[in-house]
């Protein structure tokens, strides 16, 4: 099965019965990165009556993760319908957070479920999807005269997140790239000896 994935954050309001709902869907690479920004959210919109959540990754034993929380609206009627989005549009490595101001009017479990469906719906709509792969993270130890071939190598196969440390005999260079690539990555370099690759 071919998961899909985002790249970007993105936001969407929606408004019914003088209650608000303001939306967040963005990229995640663990459960760390997803609490990380639940509790910024969290911070900033301290005055709001609730924040539901749900997240789905793939941790590195490529085991599913999936999570929610209705966050005391009534059971399966906020977290719940956000995850079940999220699997129906087949979204990995994502997490969506929906911030509500209540508005004195209750919307009914049927009103909220398609209140926190359509505040993420919105946001889907926004936001491009791709085909996800999954990405490893690299540490090469390289002597200081082939750090220019690794990094250009690099480049080709659309590595990020790339950091340069160096020393005083050698460089140590992180990167991520895409799983499959990693054969392709050690093919370039003709298992170079004076270069390490060592999956972190």
């Amino acid at each position: 099965m071919d998961f899909l994935t985002i790249e970007n954050e993105v936001e969407s309001e929606y408004r019914i019965q003088r209650s608000r709902f303001i939306g967040f869907l963005f990229p995640i690479k663990n459960q760390d990165d997803f609490y990380n920004k639940y509790c910024n959210i969290k911070k900033i919109y301290f005055d709001s009556t609730h924040i539901a959540f749900a997240y789905r990754l793939i941790d590195k034993g490529n085991n599913i993760v999936e999570h929610y929380s209705d966050d005391g609206e009534p059971a399966k009627t906020a977290g719940y319908p956000l995850l079940y989005i999220l699997k129906q549009k087949k979204l990995i490595q994502a997490g969506t957070l929906v911030v509500r101001y209540f508005g004195g009017i209750k919307l009914g479990t049927g009103g909220l479920s398609k209140a926190y469906s359509t505040t993420l719906i919105n946001a889907l709509n926004s936001v491009e999807l791709m085909i996800f792969q999954k990405r490893i993270d690299i540490k090469a130890i390289t002597v200081n005269d082939k750090q220019y071939k690794l990094v250009e190598i690099c480049k080709k196969l659309n590595a990020n997140n790339l950091r340069i440390e160096y020393l005083e005999d050698r460089t140590i260079i992180y990167f991520t790239i895409a799983e499959s690539n990693l054969e392709i990555l050690k093919n370039k370099l003709n298992f170079d000896r004076d270069i390490e690759i060592n999956i972190i």
